[in-house]
């Protein structure tokens, strides 16, 4: 974190989203109140994570930049339902008609920022969780809709009475997805404010997928764009993958879509840019972010010359074509 909050005015960065695992918040939670759950619960490890996570906020902080941190809902510790019955209905899924997980959710973010009171927010994601918000078993008792815009309200008043900003991702994994979150944020939004965040190519990170047509706005609030400059299936930086090209066409579609936000993923699993070529992919982003009229030459030209001396001219031809190698070995037909 100190790497990444020294880099982050040279490349025009104002804050920082943290990611943990899909537990999110509750993996900076003991659960006292619950004996199930705390029995299980590894306090050292939890402890630690969640100094740790104060420590990458008091370090952003003092570099005046804001952090958020990411979760997904619902997650249910082992335990849970043991010592809360009550959250499940009669087909085993979350009851979301009655009060007790409602009750149970507004608990744990208040846990949660009293955990780590100097979070700027969170960033919520409705599916990779362990129950369904928006795919439950029988859509009619629940309409998913309706499910995904009361928990976006559940998250905003919660936030907001603790001056915390609140975003929602209408990522999803099929079509329809799309569609469920993006009602349920206009849906929610006719109440409350917040911030719609999504991916600039829909689905999942790809070379081959097209620029995202649900990136859109709520009705009320803002807009936000996430990038993958690491390259998640691109070769994760142990393989070059160069793409000043593909990323300024994706930062001009979110400047045309009137983005108010733009999130580069920089590192995942244990990578990171600061140790990968693929850094020319963080330089591309914040100088197109930054430049509306700078061009993929200039970018590459700017980027050879300081990085790579002399050798730019032998260089350039070969990095331009990573992008094509990494096609051609890690997708089959465009898969």
């Amino acid at each position: 974190m100190q790497r990444y909050v020294e880099q982050a005015d040279a490349c025009g960065i104002d804050g920082f989203e943290i990611a943990a695992d899909t537990q999110g918040m509750d993996k900076v939670l003991l659960f006292e109140e619950f004996p199930k759950v705390a029995a299980g619960v590894d306090r050292v490890e939890v402890l630690e994570t969640r100094r740790r996570l104060n420590a990458c906020v008091d370090l952003a902080h003092a570099a005046g930049k804001r952090v958020v941190y990411w979760h997904r809902e619902v997650v249910a510790p082992k335990g849970i339902m043991e010592d809360r019955p009550d959250l499940l209905d009669a087909d085993g899924e979350i009851d979301f008609k009655g009060e007790a997980y409602w009750e149970y959710l507004r608990g744990k973010i208040r846990a949660f920022l009293k955990a780590v009171p100097e979070i700027d927010g969170i960033v919520l994601t409705l599916t990779e969780s362990h129950y369904s918000v928006i795919n439950n078993s029988n859509p009619k008792k629940n309409p998913p809709e309706e499910v995904a815009a009361r928990m976006i309200s559940t998250f905003v008043g919660e936030l907001k009475a603790h001056r915390k900003t609140f975003v929602f991702r209408t990522f999803g994994s099929i079509r329809r997805d799309y569609e469920i979150l993006t009602k349920a944020a206009d849906l929610a939004s006719t109440d409350c404010d917040f911030e719609v965040e999504t991916k600039i190519v829909p689905f999942d990170w790809s070379l081959v997928l097209p620029l995202n047509p649900y990136l859109r706005r709520p009705a009320r609030g803002a807009l936000g764009a996430e990038f993958d400059l690491i390259g998640e299936y691109m070769g994760m930086g142990e393989i070059p993958c160069l793409q000043p090209d593909r990323i300024v066409e994706q930062v001009r579609h979110a400047q045309r879509t009137g983005c108010d936000r733009l999130v580069a993923r920089i590192d995942r699993w244990g990578r990171t840019f600061l140790d990968s070529v693929n850094r020319i992919n963080v330089f591309a982003f914040s100088r197109a972010a930054r430049d509306p009229e700078i061009t993929t030459d200039a970018i590459w030209e700017e980027w050879a010359t300081r990085e790579w001396g002399e050798a730019a001219a032998e260089l350039l031809p070969v990095m331009k074509s990573s992008q094509e190698m990494v096609l051609k070995s890690h997708y089959v037909d465009g898969h």
